[in-house]
C-alpha cells in the first residue's frame, strides 16, 4: 500500500468520526449539515468559526493549547471588551484572567460555562477534546448572563467541528510532515506544551524524534554577538556527528537539544570535542542529565540552565558543566533553607581560615577551595588562579602548619570540600581572579 492510500484511508476514516460526532451529539440536522460539509470540504477553522457567529449570532476565537495558536471569527475586534480582557496582553495577575484560568481547570468535559467580565459582560467558554485529551476551547463573546441549552449544545457542537479540521490539518502525509521546522516543536517541549505522550503524538507522529534513544539539553552561554556564527556551526556538523540536533537561539544563548542512536558518535567524544572548542573562549555550557523521551526535555532543560548558572558561579574556572557533577551542591541549595544555623555545619577550620584572610588581608580560601575542585593539583590550581605553582605549593604548606589540614585524611578533604559549598549556596564567592 502506498502512503497516498494510507493517506486517503485516514481522511476517510476522519470523515466518518465526522459525521459521527455531529450527528450524534446534534439533533439540530441543518446546522449539523452545514458543519460537516465545511468538514467534507476541507475548509477552515475560521470559515467554522464565521459559520457558528452566524448561527450564534457572536464572535468567537478557537484556541489550540498543543499548537499554541488561535483563530478567530469574522466579528473579532479588538476593541471588544471580552477580547481585549483576555488578549495575550493580559496582566496574569488581574481577576479577570485569574477567574478565567480557575474556570477553566475546574471545567472537566466540554459543557460550556461563563466567564463574567464585567457588569454587562461574559464570555461563554466551551472546552475541547479529542478523546480523552484537553486540546484547546472555545470562546465566544456574549451580553447574556444565562444561555439556554440550545445555545450551549450549538457551541459544543462548533467546538468539535473545529477540533475535526484541526486533526485533518494533521493527517498529512509523512513527506509533508517531516518538512516542518522541528525546532518549533522543540521550542514547544522546552516550554512544556505537551505534557503526555499522547499529546505530543498528535502533532509530531511523523517527525525524527523517534529514531534517536537518547537525548541531551545543552545550555551554551555565548559572548556577545556570536549567536549567528554558533547557528551556521551546528547546522555544519550535525551530520558530521551523526546526531540530531535541534536548537533554540536567542542573544546571547543557543540551547541546544541532541539525539543520539548506536550509530552515532558517543556522548564523551562529543563531550570532548566541545571542550577542545570552547577552552579559552568565554563560553560556558551546562548539559543535563540523559533522557531517554523528548516530554522529558523541559525538566532537563531547566536542570541545565540552573546548572550552567551555578557552574558560573561555583567553577568560573570551567567552561562545561554537567548536571551529574552538581548534585550534591543541589542537594545543599535545597536543604540550606531548612537549616537553623548553617555554620554550624561549616568546618572550624574554614571559618579559622575565613577570619584569618579578613584579618590579615590574605586569601588562603579562594587557594583552598580551588586546590580542593583541582583535585589537589598544585598544577591545575596555579592554572586556574593565574599564580605560579610554587605559590600554591607555599600556601598549601603554610595552611598546613596554620590550621592543621592534612589532605591525606580522606574525611577531612571531604568535610573541607563540603563546608566550602555550603559556604557557595549560602552566597559566598571566592575573590576575584
Amino acid at each position: 500500500m502506498t502512503l497516498d492510500s494510507e493517506f486517503m484511508i485516514l481522511r476517510r476514516t476522519w470523515l466518518l468520526r465526522g459525521r459521527y460526532f455531529l450527528d450524534s451529539m446534534i439533533k439540530d440536522n441543518s446546522a449539523s449539515k452545514e458543519l460537516f460539509n465545511l468538514i467534507a470540504e476541507e475548509q477552515t477553522i475560521e470559515q467554522v468559526l464565521n459559520l457558528g457567529e452566524d448561527l450564534f449570532g457572536a464572535s468567537m476565537i478557537f484556541t489550540n493549547i498543543l499548537k499554541n495558536y488561535s483563530v478567530s471569527s469574522k466579528g473579532f475586534a479588538d476593541e471588544v471588551p471580552w477580547t481585549s480582557a483576555l488578549s495575550s496582553d493580559i496582566d496574569i495577575n488581574s481577576s479577570n484572567y485569574k477567574n478565567f484560568s480557575t474556570l477553566l481547570d475546574r471545567a472537566k468535559n466540554s459543557t460550556p460555562f461563563l466567564v463574567p467580565m464585567d457588569e454587562k459582560t461574559t464570555i461563554m467558554i466551551s472546552k475541547i477534546y479529542y478523546k480523552e485529551t484537553f486540546i484547546g476551547y472555545l470562546q465566544v463573546a456574549s451580553s447574556k448572563k444565562s444561555m439556554d441549552s440550545h445555545h450551549r449544545e450549538l457551541l459544543k457542537k462548533i467546538g468539535q467541528t473545529c477540533a475535526i479540521i484541526d486533526l485533518l490539518g494533521d493527517s498529512v502525509s509523512p513527506v509533508e510532515d517531516s518538512s516542518r521546522d522541528e525546532n518549533i516543536i522543540f521550542e514547544r517541549l522546552l516550554n512544556q506544551r505537551y505534557k503526555t505522550i499522547s499529546d505530543f503524538n498528535f502533532v509530531a507522529k511523523n517527525y525524527s524524534f523517534k529514531n534517536y534513544s537518547q537525548f541531551y539539553v545543552l545550555c551554551v552561554n555565548l559572548p556577545a554577538g556570536s549567536s549567528e556564527t554558533r547557528e551556521n556551526e551546528l547546522i555544519r556538523q550535525r551530520d558530521h556527528y551523526h546526531v540530531g540536533l535541534w536548537y533554540k537561539v536567542s542573544r546571547s544563548q543557543i540551547i541546544i537539544m541532541i539525539g543520539l542512536k548506536p550509530s552515532s558518535t558517543s556522548f564523551s567524544v562529543l563531550l570532548e570535542e566541545m571542550k577542545s572548542k570552547v577552552d579559552g573562549k568565554n563560553i560556558s555550557i551546562g548539559i543535563s542529565d540523559p533522557f531517554t523521551h523528548v516530554l522529558a526535555t523541559h525538566n532537563c532543560y531547566q536542570d541545565a540552565k540552573a546548572i550552567l548558572r551555578q557552574g558560573m558561579i561555583s567553577h568560573p574556572h570551567k567552561s562545561i558543566h554537567l548536571f551529574d557533577d552538581y548534585k550534591f551542591m543541589t542537594y545543599l541549595k535545597d536543604v540550606n533553607h531548612f537549616i537553623q544555623s548553617p555554620n554550624s555545619y561549616i568546618s572550624y577550620k574554614v571559618m579559622n581560615i575565613l577570619t584569618y584572610d579578613k584579618l590579615n588581608n590574605t586569601d588562603y580560601a579562594t587557594t583552598l577551595k580551588t586546590y580542593l575542585s583541582a583535585s589537589l593539583s598544585p598544577q591545575l590550581t596555579s592554572e586556574i588562579l593565574f599564580i605560579h605553582k610554587n605559590t600554591v605549593i607555599y600556601r598549601i604548606n603554610k595552611m598546613k602548619e596554620l590550621f592543621d589540614l592534612d589532605f591525606s585524611d580522606a574525611d577531612q578533604v571531604f568535610q573541607l570540600y563540603f563546608s566550602f559549598q555550603l559556604l557557595v549556596t549560602r552566597g559566598w564567592r571566592e575573590h576575584s581572579k
